[in-house]
């Protein structure tokens, strides 16, 4: 077997290890939420850490103009391959989670499977003065997988996961250790196994990021005069609100950004 390289530098074969989601039903649901919560008429939706862009598609043939934020130029460079039949309603911009910069604001925005990843408190505050500047007042802010219901040593353990998509086999595992408890700050080193029958290939990632807890995420927003907390649902499912924390399963939390500021 090969050394292992970094999945995220190899577009393909990451957008293939998450193939399992169905891009359609996220994208309803994302509709769904914009229908219920959102105070701004939407047109203009941002995707945060957008990577391959997998919404891109769905979202631009729905009629509305895709912004994508990402760090990886080699993700930005597939995205724009691949949608390069879009209408001319796709824009992406390499930048950080906390820096970046739009020409005019968008009326949505959304980060995917916990991709939020941040080094620690002064990177969140600086990632939501950005996103104060980037969302139109009255538009909400999608965060998927982004609060820690559950300590992510318990949620992510040692644990592996086998599936299979058409010929092709993946091997999934993942180690978590915390480097600063004090500051909540924790290492995740996920190795990702694919099988094509006639070639395996080994890929790697690790990823630091800040824990953020359910309580300290209320009280940041509460904080805030930019933003006001809308609510958070397990499963991606709006008639289960979260109430407690006990097993949550792919938490959703919306937040709004404030008209009356």
């Amino acid at each position: 077997m090969n050394e292992s390289p970094l999945i995220y530098d190899f577009p393909e074969q990451y957008e293939a290890a998450f193939a399992f989601r169905d891009i359609a039903a996220e994208t309803d649901f994302l509709e769904l939420c914009i229908r219920q919560f959102s105070d701004a008429p939407t047109r203009r939706i941002l995707e945060i850490a957008c990577g391959s862009a997998p919404h891109a598609g769905e979202l631009v043939t729905r009629g509305y103009q895709f912004v994508g934020v990402d760090m990886n130029p080699r993700m930005l460079r597939y995205a724009l391959s691949k949608w390069r039949d879009l209408p001319r309603r796709l824009r992406l911009i390499k930048g950080d989670l906390a820096e970046f910069s739009l020409d005019k604001p968008v009326d949505f925005a959304f980060v995917m499977v916990g991709s939020l990843l941040l080094t620690g408190e002064d990177h969140l505050q600086r990632h939501f003065e950005a996103m104060s500047r980037a969302l139109r007042p009255g538009g909400l802010y999608f965060l998927d997988s982004c609060i820690h219901f559950q300590d992510p040593l318990s949620l992510h353990g040692d644990g592996q996961y086998e599936w299979s998509e058409g010929e092709t086999r993946f091997k999934s595992s993942c180690q978590v250790r915390m480097i600063d408890d004090a500051q909540r700050v924790y290492e995740e080193r996920w190795t990702m196994d694919i099988d094509r029958g006639d070639r395996r290939q080994r890929y790697n990632m690790i990823e630091r990021n800040l824990a953020i807890r359910p309580e300290e995420f209320r009280e940041f927003i509460a904080a805030r005069t930019d933003f006001e907390f809308v609510g958070w649902w397990r499963d991606w499912d709006l008639a289960q609100p979260i109430e407690d924390y006990d097993d949550v399963v792919r938490p959703v939390a919306i937040v709004r950004r404030r008209t009356d500021r």
